[in-house]
Order: structure tokens, then sequence, then C-alpha cells
């Protein structure tokens, strides 16, 4: 038996163990398309559980339903990181000297937020990127994030996800931030 471990920032994880039987590498998904969320797109069979997780999880932040956004996490209490581009976590210490590039949050503050927007909330998704193997899977995409009809930040999003009996869950969320610099945000 083969045992190919990756180490990872913070820790060991076993990445694969397989029976060699003349294999020379560990097979490997291979990138889908990049998708979009607009009505018509077409996506592949075997991504489709997955697309619809985004899906839910797009609807649950508009329709302001922690139900639904609950339901597509493994846990509510998953890995929540936002990390600021440098010059906007330069121009958020201006107002806000404590401000650090990670920001660190969970699906239950992010969701209390959400609802406390008196305006429309939304969350915009394309270039979407999925890689599975049918057990686990990485979904990137670009995003922008809208309050009312303000784009309040934007950047690049992924989520690594675990298939359940219940189905795919979302297992961590990161994301950049990047942010409006104008001088009536100051």
């Amino acid at each position: 038996m083969r045992v190919i471990v990756m180490v990872l920032i913070g820790g060991i994880s076993i990445a694969s163990a397989f029976l060699a039987q003349g294999r020379s590498s560990v097979p490997h998904s291979e990138v889908r398309p990049k998708y979009s969320l607009e009505e018509g797109t077409l996506v592949q069979d075997e991504d489709a559980e997955i697309y619809k997780v985004i899906v839910q999880f797009r609807d649950a932040i508009t329709h302001k339903d922690p139900t639904l956004l609950f339901s597509t996490l493994h846990s509510n209490t998953i890995p929540w990181l936002g990390i600021f581009a440098d010059d906007s976590l330069a121009f958020m210490q201006i107002k806000e000297p404590q401000i650090t590039k990670v920001q660190s949050s969970d699906p239950v503050a992010f969701m209390d937020w959400i609802i406390a927007q008196e305006s429309k909330v939304e969350e915009k998704f394309w270039n979407i990127q999925i890689t599975q193997d049918r057990h686990i899977a990485t979904v990137h995409f670009d995003y922008s994030f809208h309050i009312g009809e303000q784009k309040t930040n934007w950047g690049q999003e992924s989520w690594q996800l675990i298939k359940t009996p219940q189905g795919w869950k979302i297992n961590s969320v990161i994301y950049s931030l990047n942010i409006h610099q104008t001088a009536q945000d100051v």
C-alpha cells in the first residue's frame, strides 16, 4: 500500500491512500468547465448536485433564510475566512486601525448580519469551477456582494465540500475582500 501525505499549513493531512498495482500516481479529478448562475446554463450531470448547493446558498442570502443557508453546510461552525486585499485593508484601517488582514467569522454571524440589513442583499457568482471526485469537492468562483443597488465588495471565493449521506455539504468558506474606496466611505 502506498500512502501520499500532503503537508498543509497548520497541520498534516492524509491526501490519499491506495494500492499501487502498477499505477505511478494518484488518480486525479479534472477541472470542469466554468459555469455561471444565469438561467439556461448547462451543467454536467456529475456536478449537478454541487451546482444545487451553490444555488441554495445564493438563494439563502437573497431570501435572508438561515434554515436554507445552514442546510448547505456540514455544520454551523465551519471555517469562514475573509482576506482583505492590501489596498482595501489599508483603507479600512483608516477608520478602524485594529482591523486585521484575515477576518474570521462563522455562518451564524454571517446570516445574522444578512438578516439585519434593511436593504436587499445579493451575492453574485460567475466563472464557477467545480473539481470533485464524488467524495470531496472544491468550488472556486468570482463573486460580488451587493446591498441594495450598491456593490460593497468583490473578489474570489472558494469552498471545500464533502459528500455526506445527506448530499454535498460546504465544509469551509474562504474569500478575498476588495472594497470600494471613496471619500464617502471614510
